[in-house]
């Protein structure tokens, strides 16, 4: 078991886990979990639209694109906001890091 701890690099459940399943079954299946990750909330058309809130008012902090997102939607009725309404500050900055808002 130390040895197959530390050539494999799994942890000791998971070894446990494996161990057991060759003794029943005589076999060891590897098992894919989800390939595709997690979910994309916010497009690329929404990482546009916030490059352009940005360049508008020469990139405020998070907090004030946040609120400026939530009163486009909100007060000026503008649709395309719906998704940024609720993106956090935290996030916000996450997106300005990203490729589709660089370009």
């Amino acid at each position: 078991m130390r040895y197959l701890l530390k050539v494999t690099g799994y942890s000791r459940q998971q070894l446990t886990r494996l161990i057991a399943q060759y003794r029943k079954t005589g076999r060891l299946s590897r098992q894919q979990r989800t390939t595709a990750g997690f979910k994309r909330r916010y497009t690329d058309r929404d990482i546009r639209l916030l490059a352009e809130m940005d360049e508008r008012h020469d990139t405020p902090c998070g907090h004030a694109i946040k609120k400026l997102c939530e009163r486009a939607y909100q007060v000026f009725g503008q649709s395309d906001y719906e998704t940024l309404v609720g993106i956090s500050v935290s996030h916000l900055y996450n997106l300005r890091q990203s490729k589709a808002y660089q370009r």
